[in-house]
């Protein structure tokens, strides 16, 4: 198995999908302006208004917000990621880097040292 990590890639796909949650959170206000004034629309259809306010309420408010809450929290772990991948990189890196120096000369016979 073998992988292809491009952080930076990643991470821009991770703040794309922030800016989602941002709109996700408009969407939520959206809908409680809605909820707000819907009473005043249905004022003469009480079964109505009870209708559209339990939807605006139990169904669109909770999908809305269990959906930022989600896309939250989900965007937070992959940038956790990113940022210990990078760090284990780095630190794979300068391992590398520090054993290569380590690795004596070996002269052969007959071979000029300069």
């Amino acid at each position: 198995m073998s992988f292809d990590i491009q952080p930076d890639a990643s991470r821009r796909i991770v703040q794309n999908t922030i800016a989602v949650v941002r709109d996700l959170e408009l969407a939520s206000k959206d809908t409680q302006n809605a909820i707000d004034s819907a009473p005043g629309a249905f004022e003469h259809s009480p079964q109505s208004k009870t209708a559209v306010l339990s939807y605006l309420e139990h169904f669109v408010t909770g999908e809305v917000n269990a959906t930022r809450n989600m896309t939250s929290k989900s965007t937070s772990a992959a940038n956790e990621a990113i940022n210990a991948y990078r760090d284990g990189d780095t630190e794979m890196s300068e391992e590398a880097k520090n054993a290569i120096a380590s690795i004596p000369v070996i002269h052969f016979p007959g071979e000029v040292v300069k």
